[in-house]
């Protein structure tokens, strides 16, 4: 494995909250090795997901992976497979239902800057929650003390799982999204071009839910650190809703 990944992105000022602590939480399951006990079971509930995960699990987690740059083995090389970025994701998002509502340019710009603005703080507050707790992803407890030779359907990122970042980051931009366009129906072809097909989507919060769920079916999160994460986002969504408020005269 390489070496953590931004261990000290945390200490970069936030935009909104008081501190990158504001929304940090405990770990809602203690780390136990012993079989039967309820870290064991959950970290046994992701080996289980993903052995039996049919193509829909699949196309999810892959649809949602939003990894930059992971890395792909062929041959004797190993080469790095372009992707989105988790936030590069939903500033796509935006910009398409900008286009569809036909908003004027510089009331689409305010919705970017909040949406950005809220973005920026989730990364800082889960980072701050993951470098609290240094959790150990599902693939390293898995191999250690279930199965040495299984996989997750995704790239293990190189930073500790709880809680989800993703998740969180998704649930603040539903937060921001939803207050500044309402619970309008989308047709996402951001990724698109990294050639992944694109996907209606009924409203934010359901894209933003499956994104969350797609760190479980991809094997990369147990299921506390996804809900952890969105709950986190939920929250940061309403401080950014309530402290950046959007100028009317721009958006009508």
């Amino acid at each position: 494995y390489g070496e953590a990944l931004e261990p000290h992105w945390q200490k970069l000022r936030p935009f909104v909250m008081n501190s990158a602590a504001q929304f940090r939480l405990p770990l809602p399951v203690a780390y136990d090795e012993k079989p039967g006990s309820p870290f064991y079971q959950a970290a046994t509930e992701v080996y289980e997901l993903v052995n039996k995960a049919d193509q829909e699990d699949i196309n999810i987690a892959v649809y949602w992976d939003c990894n930059p740059g992971p890395t792909m083995v062929d041959g004797h090389k190993m080469q790095v497979r372009k992707q989105n970025t988790p936030g590069g994701h939903w500033v796509g998002i935006h910009s398409i239902v900008a286009k569809n509502e036909n908003r004027p340019l510089v009331s689409t710009c305010s919705v970017y800057a909040k949406l950005c603005a809220g973005m920026a703080d989730g990364f800082i507050a889960a980072w701050d929650t993951k470098y609290s707790h240094h959790l150990l992803r599902p693939e390293t407890y898995i191999n250690r003390y279930i199965d040495p030779d299984w996989k997750p359907k995704l790239e293990s990122p190189l930073f500790p799982e709880f809680s989800s970042a993703h998740s969180l980051i998704s649930a603040v931009a539903a937060s921001v999204l939803s207050e500044a366009y309402g619970p309008v129906p989308f047709y996402d072809d951001t990724n698109v071009i990294f050639g992944l097909p694109p996907k209606n989507f009924a409203n934010f919060w359901e894209a933003a839910e499956e994104a969350a769920q797609s760190r479980l079916l991809g094997g990369i999160h147990y299921i506390f650190g996804c809900d952890a994460g969105f709950d986190q986002g939920k929250n940061l969504g309403l401080l950014i809703n309530e402290k950046l408020k959007l100028n009317k005269s721009l958006t009508d």
